[in-house]
């Protein structure tokens, strides 16, 4: 399946054959056109595109520009002049506003369909009402240009009838880590989705199917594998490569480049032909599907190097979000010392420049890819078996690169001078990589663990934490949890129990102190552990 191009419709859906069951196939997205087109742009340009469509669908048509003859809104094309403030929606689902005397109205009381809704738009404007670069189904923005008119029309006429789609991805919102108790991390996948599909409900995201047409950027771009791919899953992908590398390499084989494309680049034979080292095939529905976790599992499971070809009409915001992975990984294989050339992106007929082979490498499954294995699990994993493969010697190394700002590999750094250990990243890290930890109290920290996702730093009260994109280059100290700051606990004057670390019952006194919520008697009970200051409140 190639989602790209300039109207997805004809290239995502599948006609339901009339009659059919409501369950065509698990998960599916099922769509209903009832041949309802809205037309918005110039005069000249409506008034010829609503008489063309009028012959198959019933038509509305909006002149937002010029002089438009009006007709009664019964008849077949009916002509209005208004202007089109916005549209949403989907097939079978579109509503649009428009400007009046009085203020918005809504174009639905003037669509033939009951329900209010149009099942089509063929927006003609200039630029058009919807900016994404993935355009909703059922949506047309041609502009003026004549053949992508013809085009769309001849497309629209189809389009009456019951259609599906798959629904493309897979959800773990146990995963996600944009946003817990109102505190928003994580953007990534919102950044870059091309359709407009994804948004934030709160403190996870939320994916709208209907507006979703499989691109994969989104799962690209998410640090911890919240978002992964339906069919093939992330799992099915992952023991596919391991099969692929496992049968094509043998003791003393060749260099071995693996080829990532996606499954309808008809190129692909050409380019094969003309080089002459070994390639496999490694062939996707989108090319976005395939991610650092499978370039890095490549390498260490015995490839060469990793050539990911991208498809002519990418969106822009999925060739960007590549790139950037690129880079990332790319820096990633320079600092454990290997060529970062191992992983490149190939565009058009650009030759790609060889790498040497190492000594020694050969395939070797990597260790767990199977259910409940996670995108960074199997990150962490390729990346060590990679540095224990060059053997670099780490104390001749620094101790961590700096990678970019996107990276999603870093450190989180404390001011202990303003921390108060209230545990509040802690307890809002999505990934554990930020610990609470007793006696203390102590937090701790796992670099392996962290997504860079920010959540950390915008629910710290004390604005006492920022991070840094970076590799740590020893692979034990990755893993292993290390000390970001720690307090002497505060002992109850009546009991001697530990209850509260004195810098966050000190930070705490103080604040009520300079306000004015509590007079010193007051103040001092607090310094009572709580069953003590229960009793002493009792007593008093």
């Amino acid at each position: 399946m190639n989602i790209h191009g300039t109207s997805g419709t004809s290239r995502v859906l599948a006609r339901i054959p009339q009659g059919a069951p409501a369950g065509i196939a698990d998960e599916d997205i099922r769509f209903e056109s009832r041949g309802t087109v809205l037309i918005i742009g110039p005069a000249q340009y409506v008034t010829a595109a609503a008489a063309r469509l009028a012959t198959s669908l019933r038509v509305l048509a909006c002149a937002t520009s010029g002089e438009i003859p009006p007709t009664d809104l019964h008849a077949n094309p009916a002509l209005m002049s208004c202007r089109i403030a916005a549209v949403k929606g989907h097939l079978g689902r579109f509503s649009a506003t428009a400007h009046g005397k009085d203020g918005m109205v809504d174009m639905g009381r003037f669509s033939p369909n009951r329900d209010g809704f149009f099942d089509l738009v063929l927006d003609l404007s200039s630029p058009p009402l919807l900016a994404m670069t993935v355009k909703p189904l059922g949506y047309y923005a041609p502009g003026t240009d004549t053949f992508a008119i013809d085009a769309a029309i001849a497309e629209l006429a189809t389009f009456t009838g019951s259609f599906s789609k798959p629904r493309f991805y897979h959800f773990n919102m146990e995963l996600c880590a944009h946003g817990a108790q109102s505190k928003v991390g994580c953007t990534r996948c919102l950044n870059v989705c091309p359709a407009g599909a994804i948004g934030s409900s709160g403190d996870a995201i939320s994916i709208d199917s209907n507006l979703c047409q499989g691109c994969a950027t989104c799962m690209l771009a998410c640090p911890t594998g919240a978002i992964t791919y339906a069919a093939p899953s992330f799992v099915d992908m992952h023991r596919r490569l391991a099969g692929i590398l496992g049968e094509m390499a043998t003791p003393g084989h060749e260099s071995l480049q693996l080829l990532i494309h996606e499954d309808t680049d008809r190129s692909v034979d050409e380019y094969l032909d003309s080089i002459d080292k070994p390639s496999v095939r490694f062939a996707l529905p989108t090319i976005a599907a395939a991610g650092m976790d499978i370039w890095l599992a490549a390498l260490a499971q015995g490839a060469t190097q990793v050539v990911i070809r991208l498809p002519a009409g990418l969106p822009e915001s999925t060739r960007k979000e590549l790139k950037a992975q690129v880079g990332v990984a790319q820096a990633l294989l320079a600092a454990i010392g290997d060529l970062a050339e191992r992983i490149i992106v190939m565009e058009g007929t650009q030759p790609v420049a060889s790498v040497p082979m190492r000594d020694g490498m050969v395939a070797q499954v990597l260790p767990g890819i199977s259910a409940g294995v996670t995108k960074r699990e199997v990150l962490n994993a390729a990346l060590d078996r990679l540095q224990t493969f060059l053997g670099a010697d780490v104390s001749a190394m620094p101790a961590s690169v700096d990678l970019s700002a996107n990276a999603s590999f870093g450190t989180v750094e404390v001011n202990r001078h303003s921390c108060t250990l209230c545990m509040a990243c802690a307890t809002l890290c999505p990934t554990g990589a930020l610990l609470s930890e007793k006696p203390g109290p102590q937090l701790n920290f796992i670099e392996s663990r962290c997504v860079q996702c920010r959540l950390c730093e915008h629910a710290c009260p004390e604005k006492s934490i920022v991070l840094r994109p970076r590799l740590l280059l020893d692979a034990d100290a990755r893993q292993t949890a290390r000390s970001l700051n720690k307090d002497l606990p505060h002992l109850c004057p009546q009991c001697s129990a530990p209850f509260i670390g004195r810098a966050l019952l000190d930070k705490s006194l103080e604040i009520m102190r300079d306000q004015e919520l509590l007079n010193d008697e007051e103040l001092d009970r607090l310094r009572l552990c709580p069953s003590c200051r229960a009793q002493n409140v009792s007593n008093f």
